[in-house]
């Protein structure tokens, strides 16, 4: 059944106030800001029926009611609007930015740090899966007689280094070549390749037979040579800010499920592209789950989704707030990870 453009505005009214106040919205607060347009009891049975109709729920103890699942999910879909981001605040999201970030694990914890202070939520960040970061270059440099130090250089500004041991004759002209035929053969590919790249090399290089054998003991693990993808948690104390949680038990049970990862690689990669992505208490399908809104949107190098970030907070959540921010924060992400490219 379609609901009434007096409805609509009923239930869009009793959203947003709930959203601010936390307190159970009743008729007369509706007639009173909307200055008598009409009575608290033309308002109470438009209450009443969207109370039947699933979209409001009532408190045993108040007379207001609160939206229910259904109530958000319907606000989201056809009445969220983000504002503008003002410059004052803009300007201090870039601030966030601004320092040197050299590593993208540092961009990552600035990204959950950005987040979780101005939202107030708690805030979530995934860093680049190992099988989608892709190799820039790779260089072997002589340290010692003996040791040369590989240094592998990707497009998510990892600059990963390992010692490797190479036989006392090998000059610098020689390492400077394997580096150029290496980077020649892995630029652009998977980081997961060169494993499997370096030794089809063996018989190409097998006047260098040694390096290359020591280089791929070296890097036989991937996940051990580059980073592997982790998760970045920030102001799971802003949990605790909100009436929901004033029961400690219920906001740790959340706060529990939020540390399982295979929980949060899921809820982070419903984001595609930067396309918001908005579950609603029990779409995140966990019992444990079901009280809190989560808010993800993904980011892409070379046209590969690489990870997510996003934020989780109260059903009542601040939608128009957080994806105004999230929309602007995804730019500034993009811009400092092109920046490493």
């Amino acid at each position: 059944m379609e609901l009434s453009e007096r409805k609509i505005r009923i239930l869009k009214a009793i959203v947003d106030d709930y959203i601010a106040s936390g307190i159970p919205v009743g008729s007369r607060t509706i007639s009173k800001l909307w200055g008598g347009e009409f009575s608290p009891a033309t308002i109470r049975n438009e209450m009443s029926d969207l109370y039947e109709m699933g979209y409001l729920n009532q408190p045993h103890t108040s007379s207001g009611r609160i939206p229910s699942q259904k109530a958000y999910r319907y606000y989201v879909d056809r009445m969220l609007h983000a504002p503008v981001v003002d410059a004052e605040e803009l300007k201090q999201l870039k601030g966030y930015f601004n320092s040197r970030l050299d590593q993208i694990g540092e961009i990552i914890a600035a990204t959950a740090k950005t987040l979780s202070v101005s939202t107030n939520y708690v805030s979530i960040a995934m860093a680049p899966e190992l099988k989608n970061v892709l190799i820039k270059q790779i260089r072997l440099v002589p340290v010692t007689r003996g040791r040369a130090l590989c240094v592998i250089v990707t497009n998510m500004g990892y600059v990963n280094d390992l010692i490797i041991s190479i036989p006392d004759d090998v000059d610098d002209s020689s390492l400077d070549m394997i580096s150029n035929a290496l980077t020649s053969v892995m630029q652009g590919k998977s980081a997961m390749e060169l494993p499997q790249v370096a030794s089809s090399m063996m018989e190409e290089m097998r006047y260098h037979g040694a390096v290359f054998q020591s280089l791929m003991d070296s890097i036989s693990n991937a996940e051990k040579a580059l980073p592997a993808k982790s998760i970045v948690f920030d102001g799971a104390q802003n949990l605790f800010r909100y009436p929901e949680f004033t029961d400690v038990e219920r906001a740790k049970s959340i706060l529990t499920a939020l540390q399982t990862q295979d929980t949060i690689y899921s809820i982070l990669n419903r984001a595609d592209q930067l396309n918001l992505s908005i579950s609603i208490g029990m779409e995140n399908g966990r019992d444990d789950l079901s009280d809190v809104s989560v808010v993800t949107a993904s980011y892409s190098v070379d046209g590969q989704q690489v990870g997510s970030f996003g934020v989780i907070g109260p059903m009542r959540m601040n939608y128009r707030r957080v994806v105004s921010i999230m929309e602007n924060l995804g730019t500034l992400f993009m811009d400092v990870l092109h920046q490493k490219e």
